[in-house]
């Protein structure tokens, strides 16, 4: 991994693991549906602004955004939509890491994946230690466990793809394309199911925090998702919950056991091993996942 994605990797994961620590300190006033849907509009508009503004007749090759589009929803907007925020969905979406080295496999790079799948199944031990998981116990429960674990295979799929659908593209257009396309779903999914407008009050700080903090997150997960192969990248989903149990630890002083240290050590271990793993040529490029 080159210095700096590995920079941009962990400036993101810190922002993605310390979400909770603004969102407690400054509460939301909108329904998570609404909020989703304001987050990605307000950045795409943004993301237009910087790509008309810097666009250029030499710029990057014709981006396909009907199937960006629809790789995003997979990847960003099914999530927010099923709103997995439970510990057991966030355990859950630990298997997206060795849902995407099983799918690079497919692909054709079978000596990198292979030597992925190990690192992979100790992160997610790690997250089943230390996230607080629970198999479901009545019909209802068990249908949106497999409705969870369907959105992680997609999940997963949708982030090879982006990677392959990327290259060569530039971020501001592809960012726009990307937000736009949650934004809608996110939105149409919030009326359907009866949330209201949202206030004119809450409106400044909504935007703030979007500005703030969605804005970089969102532009450095896309150039990420460009530049880093996708089996490194499915690290954050490791990284991420790890930095928020150790920042939890830190401010909230909860009761530490074994488990919960071992989950620590498995997730590091993993997800360092996913990231640093040095067993295949890191310059294979998207056009080997056969995608393009």
């Amino acid at each position: 991994m080159r210095r700096l994605q590995g920079f941009g990797f962990a400036l993101f994961c810190l922002l993605a693991g310390s979400r909770w620590l603004v969102e407690n300190a400054f509460p939301s006033a909108l329904p998570p549906l609404e909020q989703g849907s304001l987050q990605y509009a307000v950045v795409g508009v943004v993301a237009v602004a910087i790509w008309i503004f810097r666009s250029r007749s030499t710029d990057a090759k014709f981006l396909p955004w009907p199937l960006l589009a629809v790789a995003s929803l997979l990847l960003l907007g099914l999530p927010v939509l099923l709103n997995v925020s439970s510990g057991t969905g966030v355990a859950l979406f630990a298997l997206v890491p060795l849902c995407v080295v099983v799918g690079v496999v497919a692909c054709g790079r079978e000596a990198r994946g292979r030597a992925l799948m190990m690192p992979a199944l100790i992160g997610l031990a790690g997250a089943l230690l230390l996230l607080p998981f629970q198999l479901p116990s009545t019909a209802y429960g068990g249908f949106m466990f497999g409705v969870v674990f369907v959105a992680v295979l997609l999940a997963a799929g949708g982030s090879i793809w982006m990677h392959a659908l990327l290259q060569g593209r530039n971020i501001a257009q592809a960012v726009a394309v990307i937000c736009g396309a949650n934004a809608v779903l996110l939105g149409v999914a919030a009326l359907l199911r009866g949330e209201g407008m949202i206030a004119a009050s809450s409106s400044p700080a909504e935007l703030l925090r979007c500005l703030v903090l969605d804005l970089p997150q969102m532009f450095l997960l896309v150039w990420l998702l460009r530049e880093m192969p996708p089996e490194r990248l499915a690290a954050r989903f490791l990284v991420a919950p790890l930095l928020t149990a150790i920042e939890g630890v830190i401010l909230l002083h909860p009761p530490l056991d074994i488990r919960m240290g071992l989950g620590m050590m498995l997730m590091l271990l993993g997800s360092g091993a996913l990231l640093f793993w040095n067993g295949a040529d890191e310059s294979a490029s998207a056009s080997s996942l056969g995608l393009n």
